[in-house]
C-alpha cells in the first residue's frame, strides 16, 4: 500500500525490470563514451529547429571556416607576406622598420580574408602557448618561430592561388543558395526540399579541400614544432602534459563530451542500483529531452529516422517519469533498504 493505491507483486516485478533496462541502456551509452574517440561534434554540428544555432555553436569548425568562408574578400592586391611584418601596434609594417627580436614573425596581409587571419591568428596562438612549455630553450622558441614564419607565409600564398576557388564558393553560398533558401516554396514542396539539400552538399564540395590542404599544413605545423623537443624533453612528464595543452586546449566541446559520459554512467549506475532513483530518473528524463531538442520532429530538414527515434526518446522519457513519480528504487534497489534503516 503506497500513498491510498495498492501495488501488486506483478507491478512491482515490471517497474524494477524497467527500472533495470533502463539504466542498462544509459549504462552502455556511457560506456561507448569512454572511447577516446568519441566526440559530440557531429551530433551539435546536425541540429536542427530553433535551437540549431545554439547547439552547434557549442561544436565550432576548426578556424571558425563555416563562418568566416563565405565573408567576400578584400580587393587582390601583390603577395607581399616576405616584406611585411607584424608591428606592437597590431599594424603591418616594413621588414626594415621592425626590431629583430623574437615576437615579430612574417604575417598575411589583409588581401587574403577573415578566414585566412583567422588560420593565421590561431597558429599564432599554438605556437605561443608552446613557447611557454617547461624547460624549452630560448633557442627552441626561436625555432618555434622561425617554423611559423614559413608556415604563414605559405598560407598567404596558398590563399593567394585559391582566390578563384574562394571566391566561386562565396558566389555559391551568397547568391544562388541563400536565394533558394528564402524561397516560399522551402518546406512546402518536397522537391524544392531535395533541390536545397543537393546545393548545400555541392556548395559544402567546394570548400572541403580548402580545409583539408590547411589542416594538413597544420598538421605539418604540430609535427615540426613537435620534433624542435630534445629526448629528454619527450620523456618528461610535466613537458608531455603541458604540450598536449597547448597543442589542443581543452574547449567547451571537451566539457560538454565530458559532461554527458559522466550523466549517461551515473544515470545507468543509479537506476540499475535503485539509488536516488528520483533524482536519477529526472535527471535521465533531462537528458533525453535536450538530445530531442537537437532534432525536433516538427522542424525543417530533420531526417525520418531522427523523427523515428524521437519516438522512441519521448517513450523512455515518459516511462522514467513514471519512474520518478513512483519511487522505482523501493523495490529491488538501494532506496528500499536505505528508506527501511531510516525507519
Amino acid at each position: 500500500m503506497k500513498n491510498g493505491y495498492r501495488i501488486g507483486s506483478w507491478t512491482v516485478l515490471w517497474l524494477v525490470a524497467l527500472r533495470v533496462l533502463i539504466g542498462l541502456q544509459f549504462l552502455a551509452a556511457g560506456l561507448e563514451k569512454l572511447d577516446p574517440s568519441f566526440s559530440s561534434a557531429g551530433f551539435l554540428r546536425s541540429a536542427n529547429g530553433p535551437l540549431a544555432e545554439f547547439y552547434q555553436g557549442m561544436a565550432p569548425l576548426p578556424h571558425r571556416w563555416d563562418v568566416l568562408a563565405d565573408r567576400p574578400l578584400p580587393a587582390a592586391t601583390k603577395f607581399e607576406g616576405d616584406r611585411r611584418y607584424l608591428g606592437d601596434d597590431g599594424e603591418l609594417q616594413d621588414k626594415a622598420s621592425r626590431k629583430d627580436r623574437v615576437g615579430h614573425i612574417p604575417f598575411p596581409t589583409a588581401a587574403h580574408g577573415p578566414w585566412a587571419s583567422q588560420v593565421a591568428k590561431d597558429w599564432q596562438d599554438t605556437v605561443e602557448r608552446v613557447k611557454r612549455v617547461a624547460t624549452l630553450t630560448e633557442e627552441q622558441c626561436e625555432a618555434a618561430d622561425a617554423i611559423l614564419a614559413d608556415k604563414l607565409t605559405r598560407l598567404a600564398r596558398y590563399f593567394e592561388e585559391q582566390r578563384g576557388a574562394l571566391e566561386e564558393y562565396q558566389h555559391e553560398v551568397n547568391a544562388r543558395l541563400n536565394e533558394m533558401l528564402s524561397s516560399d516554396a522551402r518546406g512546402e514542396l518536397p522537391y524544392v526540399d531535395e533541390r536545397i539539400a543537393k546545393k548545400k552538399s555541392e556548395v559544402m564540395g567546394l570548400v572541403r579541400p580548402l580545409v583539408a590542404d590547411i589542416e594538413a599544413e597544420e598538421n605539418q605545423l604540430k609535427s615540426q614544432l613537435h620534433n624542435l623537443l630534445t629526448n629528454e624533453q619527450k620523456e618528461s612528464k610535466l613537458v608531455k602534459e603541458q604540450w598536449t595543452q597547448a597543442i589542443r586546449p581543452t574547449t567547451q566541446l571537451d566539457s560538454i563530451d565530458l559532461a554527458v559520459t559522466v550523466v549517461t554512467l551515473a544515470v545507468g549506475g543509479l537506476l540499475i542500483a535503485g539509488l536516488f532513483t528520483r533524482l536519477a530518473a529526472l535527471v535521465g528524463a533531462g537528458f533525453l529531452l535536450s538530445v530531442m531538442s537537437t532534432q525536433p520532429p516538427w522542424a525543417e530538414g530533420v531526417a525520418q529516422t531522427a523523427k523515428l527515434l524521437a519516438a522512441y526518446q519521448g517513450i523512455e522519457v515518459v516511462a522514467l517519469l513514471l519512474l520518478a513519480a513512483i519511487g522505482a528504487g523501493m523495490w529491488a534497489g538501494l532506496d528500499g533498504l536505505l528508506w527501511r534503516r531510516a525507519e
